[in-house]
């Protein structure tokens, strides 16, 4: 609906941005008629969003995060423009404006569309309960969706015969062109019209306001296609819906995550465990459309994809879509699961808590990007290779905005540098992760890379370990090789030699924000590691435990990059190398011993 702009400028002038936002954030008033709040749009550990009055905007010098009531509403609570406007038009007592009259007729075709799918809905919820639904509702139950969630997403069933539907919607004194306008009938050149959906189990789909715009449906028994969607119509735009995101808008708010799967059944399989803010893009590739609409709900939607080939496809498919359209603090993270299966067999197998665990440790999208493209091209040759390259930085060269632009130029610089270290000699030693401390075998950056998160998250999370002179030596010493973790350890060392090291996690976290580290933090937390807290009293075994892993890795590197020379004339350091090796080694298994005893004990 478009709203005049001087009727929105009444509402700004009746309603301040401290009235709007108290209603949701607390607010600590300040003079001048500002006010401070704990930012909602980032993961805000002290006040850091400003609230102007006079200005009548709010801006959060943390993120960047800034706009009027009125985007309020639509970032924070996942408003359309339209419905934001009449809530705060309520709020302000002002009556909305007349729209002109060919809008009215064209609001007023639209209600009686809305009664003639409502209709269909309602008689294909009675099939489904009736004698020719039961192999219908037995799939269901099969499928393991109990009737809590069949009535709350109001599944039905369309009988297999040519004119039910058409007939019942008849004698409620709804038109053929009606059914028509909505995708419930097929009309061909010669011949009667008949039914679109026959002999499938159906699945309506709602849009944002709860009301009943198309409908899908899976075929049962053999037969193609498997799964049918209603055409485009004036309700419907495939486009521009996700398949569940009545059910999951407001959760997901909340939760700050937005889970994205292939299908229905996968949506409601993870409604039904316990992840009430998963969504369908209806069959189709992600659109940019439904991007937005995601980001408007969560700032890095996760998007859930199966390990096959198809899902590869479709996750670079999503990935190139949004390429473009990246701004600070909007992007998306991927969740890829094991091939052949999906959300509702790895539910069905592993069970909740599992999944769960998987949910944790989403891939970001320039590691997917990274990721994908190697096994795309395992680049071997220096053209391949310098190919490689150049197809990431295309990557980086697609997106608009010039500041998030350079972040993933430099991103795939380090990317590709890391990646060329680890060509010659690739880590063989992972079997000796203790799971307890380590649990990460999912995750797809480097073994090493793993352990240095690890071990910075650990002196982090215990900082009364640097206090120890053996382990602040150790710490100083460190060579790391992940650029983000390289960096903390550059600003521990400064608090080191200043003396100014806090001794508790918040106060050395604080520290670390205060002098530019925000995004490193965020990147430890992002990926899990600052979750992973090790059992009271077993910080230094820990320690001693990661320090032998970093150890064993590093060397095991210079040693195969000592034997791919393949020369007569490094025998002796060979040799002499592999002894070291396996004395790292030898380390190695004694700290994992008395870390498990200490975790058992």
């Amino acid at each position: 609906m478009q709203f005049p702009p001087g009727f929105l400028d009444q509402i700004r002038a009746r309603l301040t941005p401290s009235q709007v936002l108290g209603r949701h954030l607390r607010l600590q008033s300040k003079p001048g008629g500002e006010h401070l709040a704990l930012c909602p749009f980032h993961n805000d550990s002290k006040p850091s969003l400003t609230i102007s009055d006079r200005k009548g905007f709010y801006h959060c010098f943390a993120c960047g995060a800034h706009g009027d009531i009125i985007t309020f509403l639509t970032q924070y609570k996942g408003l359309s423009f339209t419905d934001a406007v009449t809530q705060l038009a309520q709020e302000a007592g002002l009556p909305l404006p007349s729209p002109d009259p060919q809008f009215t007729r064209r609001e007023q075709k639209r209600r009686t569309l809305f009664d003639v799918t409502e209709a269909a809905t309602a008689w294909f919820e009675q099939q489904l309960h009736s004698a020719v639904g039961r192999p219908a509702l037995a799939y269901l139950e099969r499928r393991g969706l109990p009737e809590t969630i069949r009535k709350q997403f109001r599944l039905g069933y369309a009988p297999d015969q040519r004119q039910g539907l058409k007939q019942y919607l008849l004698k409620e004194g709804f038109t053929l062109q009606q059914m028509e306008d909505v995708g419930l009938i097929i009309t061909p050149d010669n011949g009667e019209s008949y039914d679109r959906f026959r002999g499938r189990v159906m699945f309506p789909i709602l849009d944002m306001r709860g009301r009943i715009v198309a409908f899908g449906g899976r075929i049962l028994g053999d037969g193609e296609p498997k799964y049918l969607n209603s055409p485009e119509t004036e309700l419907f735009h495939k486009g521009r819906q996700l398949y569940g995101l009545h059910a999951a808008r407001d959760q997901a708010y909340r939760e700050k995550t937005l889970i994205v799967v292939e299908g229905y059944m996968d949506a409601l399989a993870l409604y039904r465990a316990g992840f009430p803010y998963a969504v369908a893009p209806l069959g189709t590739a992600v659109t940019e459309d439904q991007l937005q609409i995601m980001w408007q709900i969560v700032p890095e939607p996760i998007l859930c994809f199966d390990g096959d080939t198809a899902g590869q496809r479709a996750m670079m498919r999503a990935a190139e879509r949004a390429i473009p359209l990246l701004e600070p603090g909007r992007s998306l993270r991927f969740l890829t699961l094991p091939s052949g299966k999906d959300p509702d067999d790895v539910l069905q197998e592993y069970g909740p808590s599992y999944f769960r665990e998987l949910l944790n440790q989403p891939l970001p999208l320039g590691e997917t990007l990274f990721e994908t493209t190697l096994r795309q091209m395992h680049p071997k040759t220096p053209e391949q290779r310098a190919a490689f390259e150049q197809t990431l930085m295309g990557f980086a060269e697609m997106i608009r905005h010039a500041t998030v632009r350079q972040h993933y130029q430099r991103f795939f610089r380090d990317r590709l540098w890391q990646w060329q270290r680890q060509i010659q000699g690739k880590n063989t030693s992972t079997t000796l992760r203790n799971p307890k401390i380590l649990d990460t075998s999912r995750r797809t950056i480097s073994p090493r890379d793993r352990v240095e998160h690890r071990l910075m998250a650990l002196v982090l999370e215990h900082p009364s370990l640097l206090v120890q002179p053996e382990i602040e030596d150790t710490f100083m010493q460190l060579e790391l090789q992940h650029p983000t973790i390289r960096a903390l350890h550059d600003r521990l060392l400064m608090l080191i030699s200043s003396n100014t090291l806090p001794g508790s996690t918040d106060s050395i976290l604080n520290k670390i924000r205060e002098s530019d580290g925000s995004s490193e933090i965020s990147h430890l937390e992002r990926e899990g590691f600052l979750s992973l807290s090790c059992t009271p009293g077993s910080e230094k075994a820990n320690w001693e435990y990661l320090i032998a892993c970093y150890e064993h890795m590093r060397m095991e590197e210079e040693y195969q990059e000592v034997v791919a020379r393949e020369s007569a004339s490094n025998a002796e350091q060979v040799f002499a190398m592999k002894q070291e090796l396996d004395r790292c080694a030898r380390k190695l298994a004694v700290t994992k011993d008395a870390l498990e005893m200490i975790l058992e004990g």
